[in-house]
């Protein structure tokens, strides 16, 4: 049967029922549309939550990633606020260490007693408390090391191991002091040589760790 067959007993059909086929086929036509309607509003309502679900999901990750930023700015503030401090002990240590390496090498402004007897104690008061510093700072920046940015952490220690250096200079001469000032002449140069790299390191050590803090550029030595 074509198409057109099909159309003819259709008409045909619709034209016995009379006004109630009428009433059934528009019947049919609302109906229809009001399943597409209900449909359509299913749908908007699937969309609406599935919507709702998904910005849920986006706030909570938002709010977790908010909250895992803020803790490892607090960690990382943490850090800042430990290392500054681990800093600022180090370099108490380190410029005590060289005031007294300093005096003992005979730099600076310092009072010397008229007396040899007198001027022999001052030196060795003076020798033991640069030995006692010396001890201090490396007992800190062995500890406190990790704690220390690596860059400031090796300065202060290349510092530490020229005034070590002093150390053992003068523990290998000192038994032919002060009987043989020939011999003994190697300990001064030796000695020099050492205070100008703890020098140079403790100058070092200053402008790294003022560009960490963020401070003022170190004074030039004139």
């Amino acid at each position: 049967m074509s198409f057109k067959d099909v159309a003819e007993v259709s008409s045909a059909i619709l034209l016995s029922l009379g006004g109630g086929g009428a009433i059934v086929y528009h019947l049919s036509g609302y109906l229809g549309k009001l399943w597409a309607d209900k449909a359509l509003q299913d749908q908007q309502q699937k969309y609406v939550q599935l919507n709702l679900q998904l910005q849920n999901q986006l706030d909570t990750a938002a709010r977790r990633l908010q909250v895992d930023l803020d803790t490892l700015g607090y960690l990382h503030k943490l850090r800042t606020e430990e290392s500054i401090n681990k800093i600022a002990g180090l370099w108490k240590r380190i410029a005590t260490l060289q005031n007294w390496f300093n005096l003992i090498a005979r730099e600076g402004v310092k009072l010397v007693p008229a007396d040899e007897e007198a001027q022999k104690k001052q030196d060795e008061e003076f020798r033991l408390e640069t030995y006692r510093s010396l001890a201090d700072c490396e007992r800190y920046l062995l500890g406190e090391m990790l704690f220390i940015p690596k860059n400031i952490a090796d300065v202060a220690l290349q510092a530490v191991r020229a005034a070590q250096r002093e150390k053992l200079n003068f523990f290998y001469f000192r038994s032919i002091f002060p009987t043989n000032l020939e011999e003994s002449q190697p300990y001064y140069i030796i000695r020099q040589k050492s205070l100008a790299e703890f020098n140079d390191k403790v100058d070092e050590l200053q402008k790294i760790a003022r560009d960490y803090l963020g401070g003022p550029p170190a004074e030039k030595k004139q």
